[in-house]
């Protein structure tokens, strides 16, 4: 994580490092723990047998502090002095003025039109699945969740495709981010299907 993390941070001429080496140790593992935590207390809550005790969780943490916190910092240390990234092509250093971009192109529209395809192709294994969640039932059918799985990957990777050729199509030079959050829109809609 702190490699790729600190050769992406030097490849877009940001000073910053210590800052982005300790969001890249600390930012994703803290959203990880505060959900394990919340999810810990409910179930110690309602006297599950399945809640974790505190000398595991404090174990888990120490290893997170001492293991995984460390060898992040090596790799943001390896990662900028390592040489940067170089496109092929040159920039102007000047960004360009995008001019009106149609409806679809706005990202709130383009995160819902795009989010629906990849939805709309996992949708009906989705229902067998939280069926079998919510009815207390095993899912057993791991061959088909597979095929699943491909489907959505390669629904995601032509989304993504056609709504970056959009975007650069109306002179939006600015798709990085757009690009993937339309694909991750797809997760939202998974999330409130869920629900």
């Amino acid at each position: 994580g702190g490699y790729v993390s600190a050769r992406l941070y030097k490849f877009c001429d940001a000073k910053a490092w210590k800052k982005n080496t300790l969001a890249t140790a600390i930012f994703f593992p803290s959203i990880i723990v505060g959900m394990f935590m919340v999810l810990n207390v409910f179930l110690t809550v309602v006297g599950a047998a399945t809640a974790v005790s505190f000398l595991t969780i404090f174990l888990i943490f120490f290893l997170w502090a001492c293991v995984a916190t460390p060898l992040a910092f090596l790799g943001s240390y390896f990662g900028f002095r390592a040489e940067k990234i170089e496109v092929p092509t040159k920039t102007n250093q000047i960004a360009r003025f995008i001019p009106e971009v149609p409806y679809y192109a706005n990202p709130p529209v383009s995160m819902f039109l795009a989010g629906l395809l990849p939805f709309g192709s996992v949708c009906i294994e989705l229902f067998f699945i939280m069926s079998a969640l919510w009815l207390h039932q095993l899912y057993y059918i791991m061959g088909f969740l597979m095929a699943v799985l491909l489907i959505l990957v390669a629904t995601c990777t032509e989304v993504a495709m056609v709504m970056c050729y959009l975007q650069l199509c109306v002179e939006d030079h600015r798709w990085w981010w757009k690009s993937f959050l339309n694909c991750a829109s797809a997760g939202g809609y998974l999330f409130m299907y869920s629900l």
